[in-house]
């Protein structure tokens, strides 16, 4: 062998057969593929393959401690076969520390050498306990010896250098020294490698949050925008769904989860948004920022909905008491800024629980503003005292649209049940106080009798109808002893005295017009009017008695009317 240093003892690097250059070459190579950003295999496997060809040994690996796992994970390999790498690292995988009672004792040769940062001799695998579990593996990869070197820094231990050889024996102290060197110049472009990637993935994770913050920003403008040109919350979620990519929708519910992000502002909570899958941290930040945008649009629209309340109950407080001295024209102006027209036909609808509940005339008010949104009713709804109030327009189609309101709000009130009156329809403003009142009147009259959860409409009852206002119970219980009589089955002709009474008075006590309707002979009629007078001890002739059994008829059929009959 040649003396290059001119020493009579060779130097250790050449004692493997590798020349200084080869050895340059190969350092410099590990360094180049360190800081040419190549994988954390790659760099492993030219670790291996270099340790393999300088050193002279017949299987090299690489092996990198990963605290979290407990496990020496291999991330480099020379000479040994895909299937005894899948065997470390997936099958039986070589911990750290196996049981820490035991301290430096235990475990494998690798996993000793890590610990203790010390070089470690197997002369004979077969022997040694400590390799028990990966035996038949090395059998059939053919190796029989090992070397295990410590890859050491100034900081830690990164892991393990383990050299293989298919002969039983141990490497000569030139080739320990060697493969120590190798594994410190192999630790440090290792360590080099690790700060390479941290750095690189925290720019990359620098680069991915600036890109979320800029998409966030962009996402909170457009959305914002969405707004001020009036779009709905629907039309943000569509927005925000089309943007991240998910299906989203309102739920009631406040609470977070791994889909769910709660919708809040200045402590106010307005339930959440949910997606149809579970959220990273960037989508749960972005959602955080559509669900501010709709908090803040449900603010708005809350904070509208109590102004146009606040205006429609001032209005409606104005007409439901006009002394026929308020001014129509600056009334029906109020009323166009709700969008609504008092100059048209109207009429009044009014509800009210039949058992009590707090604050339950506002609950219903709005219930009744909110089913009519989309619809073609467009009502004016408030509340005065413990009565919902609502003006319906006349283009409403009046029938249909108080049986849909009547049926919303008791679908959507569970604590009782609501009833409710329709009043007839009135052609100026002045007119709809005396229908309030009616229409408020005859629903407390209905319920004072137990006629709960019903709708009545009241047709035109002419003046008549405006007794109905200021009715006692003390009238009411007068009016149904009146006509008792008439419907008492122990007098005779009583299926007949009532239908003959309410006819003669709706055809102006006409004998020969009621004779007619009711097809029987005008004697007929004159003898059952005449048991009339003498069951009650009222007479047909007298205008005030004509009064009472008028008012009677009317209050009965306000006590006996339901949804599908008109008064």
């Amino acid at each position: 062998m040649v003396d290059t240093t001119g020493l009579h003892t060779p130097p250790a690097y050449l004692v493997g057969g590798a020349s200084y250059r080869q050895w340059v070459d190969a350092l410099a190579s590990i360094t180049r593929a360190v800081n040419e950003n190549d994988s954390e295999r790659g760099v492993g496997d030219l670790i291996a393959r270099s340790c393999q060809r300088l050193i002279g040994v017949d299987r090299v690996a690489v092996l990198i401690g990963d605290k979290g796992a407990n496990a020496l994970r291999l991330v480099g390999a020379a000479g040994l076969s895909p299937d005894y790498v899948e065997q470390v690292n997936n099958q039986t995988p070589i911990e750290i520390d196996p049981d820490p009672d035991l301290a430096l004792v235990a475990g494998s040769p690798s996993s000793r050498a890590y610990r203790g940062r010390r070089s470690l001799s197997v002369a004979d695998i077969r022997t040694n306990s400590s390799f028990a579990p990966w035996r038949e593996s090395a059998e059939e990869e053919g190796f029989q010896s090992m070397f295990a070197a410590p890859l050491v820094t100034s900081k830690s231990t990164l892991g393990v250098l383990a050299c293989y050889n298919d002969t039983v024996g141990l490497l000569t102290p030139a080739q320990r020294e060697l493969t120590e060197m190798l594994a410190d110049h192999a630790a440090l472009a290792m360590e080099s490698f690790q700060l390479r990637n941290e750095q690189t993935q925290a720019v990359e994770r620098m680069t991915q949050a600036v890109q979320e913050l800029r998409r966030d920003r962009r996402l909170h403008q457009d959305l914002m925008e969405l707004v001020l040109e009036g779009g709905s919350v629907d039309d943000i979620l569509q927005s925000a769904s089309k943007s991240l990519g998910l299906l989203l929708e309102i739920d009631s519910n406040c609470r977070e989860s791994d889909k769910r992000v709660a919708i809040s502002v200045a402590g106010e909570h307005f339930g959440s948004i949910e997606a149809d899958q579970k959220l990273d941290s960037q989508a749960r930040r972005a959602l955080e920022s559509v669900g501010l945008v709709v908090a803040l649009e449900r603010q708005r629209l809350q904070v509208a909905d109590e102004i146009g309340n606040r205006h429609a109950t001032e209005l409606l407080t104005e007409i439901l008491t006009s002394n026929h001295l308020v001014d129509a024209d600056e009334l029906n102006d109020r009323a166009l800024r709700l969008g609504f027209r008092l100059d048209l036909p109207n009429a009044v609808m009014v509800f009210r629980s039949d058992q009590p509940v707090p604050k339950i005339a506002r609950r219903v008010a709005e219930i009744v503003r909110t089913a009519a949104d989309g619809t073609h009713i467009h009502p004016i709804a408030s509340y005065r005292g413990d009565v919902a109030v609502a003006l319906l327009p006349e283009d409403a189609d009046l029938e249909r649209a108080s049986s849909f309101l009547h049926s919303v709000v008791n679908q959507k009130i569970t604590t009782t049940t609501v009833s409710s009156v329709l009043g007839p329809l009135t052609s100026a403003p002045d007119d709809l106080a005396s229908s309030y009142r009616m229409a408020t009147a005859v629903l407390k009259i209905r319920q004072s009798r137990h006629i709960n959860g019903k709708l009545m409409r009241l047709n035109d009852t002419g003046t008549l109808g405006l007794l109905l206002s200021n009715v006692s119970e003390d009238t009411v219980r007068f009016s149904q002893s009146l006509l008792a009589p008439l419907t008492d089955p122990s007098n005779r002709a009583s299926d007949s005295l009532l239908p003959t009474l309410r006819t003669y008075l709706l055809h102006n006590r006409s004998s020969l017009m009621t004779a007619r309707k009711l097809s029987v002979h005008q004697n007929t009629v004159a003898n059952r009017l005449d048991r009339i007078s003498t069951l009650t001890n009222r007479s047909l002739e007298n205008t005030e008695h004509l009064l009472d059994f008028s008012l009677a008829l009317l209050i009965q059929d306000v006590l006996e009317v339901d949804e599908s009959h008109h008064a």
